[in-house]
Parts: C-alpha cells; sequence; structure tokens
C-alpha cells in the first residue's frame, strides 16, 4: 500500500512541478518524509459549511484535524466499498447497537412466525372436514315453460356439408356488417 501511495505521490509530484494548483501542492520536508498538501475552500455564506469549518477550527485547535481528515476518508472509502472495517473501529458502540437492533427484529420476526405456525397446527388439528358441507338452503324450482316461448326458434339439421354450412355462416355475419 504504501509504495502505491509513494508512486502516485511522485506522479502528482512530476505533474504539477511543485507549482500550487489550487487543490494539491506537493511539499517535500526531508530527503525521506514527502508530504502532499491539499487545500480546499469553504462558502461561509452557507451553513453547512460555516459548520464544518467551526468543527475543523475545533479540531485544529486540538491539533486533531489530520487525524480526523483520515479517518473521515477512510472510513468514506470503506462505506463506499460496502465494507464496515472501519466503521467497527473507530465506532464500535454503534456497531454494536446496530446489531442489537438486528437482532431484535429477527427476534420479534422469529415469535411472529412461531405464533402464525402456532395458529395453522391448530387448524389443521382440530375437527378434520371431508368434502364441502351443503348449505341449509330450501330447494329453488327451475323456470317454467312460457307459452310465448313455444315456437319461437326451430332448430334443423343442414343436408349440406361442412363447406356450404361455413360460407352460409360467414355471409350472414357479413351481411349483419351492412
Amino acid at each position: 500500500m504504501m509504495a502505491i501511495e509513494l508512486q502516485a505521490f511522485e506522479a502528482l509530484a512530476r505533474e504539477i512541478g511543485g507549482v500550487s494548483t489550487g487543490g494539491v501542492s506537493p511539499v517535500v520536508t526531508t530527503k525521506h518524509r514527502r508530504q502532499v498538501r491539499f487545500v480546499f475552500n469553504l462558502d461561509w455564506n452557507r451553513e453547512l459549511d460555516c459548520t464544518i469549518g467551526q468543527y475543523l477550527n475545533w479540531f485544529k485547535e486540538r491539533r486533531q484535524m489530520t487525524q480526523l481528515i483520515r479517518d473521515a476518508v477512510r472510513l468514506y472509502v470503506d462505506l463506499m466499498n460496502g465494507r464496515t472495517d472501519v466503521l467497527s473501529e473507530l465506532f464500535p458502540g454503534i456497531v454494536a447497537k446496530l446489531q442489537a437492533q438486528n437482532t431484535d427484529k429477527v427476534g420479534q420476526a422469529l415469535q411472529s412466525l412461531a405464533k402464525t405456525q402456532a395458529l395453522m397446527a391448530e387448524a389443521l388439528t382440530s375437527q378434520p372436514q371431508s368434502g364441502p358441507r351443503p348449505l341449509n338452503v330450501s330447494q329453488v324450482a327451475g323456470p317454467a315453460a312460457d307459452d310465448d316461448d313455444v315456437g319461437l326458434l326451430t332448430i334443423t339439421a343442414t343436408k349440406a356439408d361442412g363447406k356450404v354450412a361455413a360460407q352460409n355462416f360467414l355471409d350472414s355475419a357479413f351481411g349483419l356488417q351492412r
């Protein structure tokens, strides 16, 4: 990891040639120690930037700002890659709290599942029913034949083959469209 960082620093130093580009400027303090300075601006007219600036000043007064930035970047990259190693290193209490919440939720889900299973088992072991039960209703008589309905429609079988019957059907259907 250190070799990669050193190569990246050397490439950056060659690229910018020791001249500040407004964001990054290399500073060589000794022959064996190399440092990079990052400069960024905060807009004091924005509430969020003002709050961040106040926190940074508070950490700077306590000589903890560099470590804060290192930890913040490590945490961000770790979370961005789907890992929580740095989170558990820096904030073990929060990780324990999240695990306890998940354990509580899993416990509640298991209790709910156990209740549902008990109700299902009770329903299955209660009186076995074989087939559908008849309804207790009186019998309803079917429709009576009306004198008006008799003789209105007479159906006779055709003596022609299927081709003629199909053509007759199609002619009748197209006749309805006209």
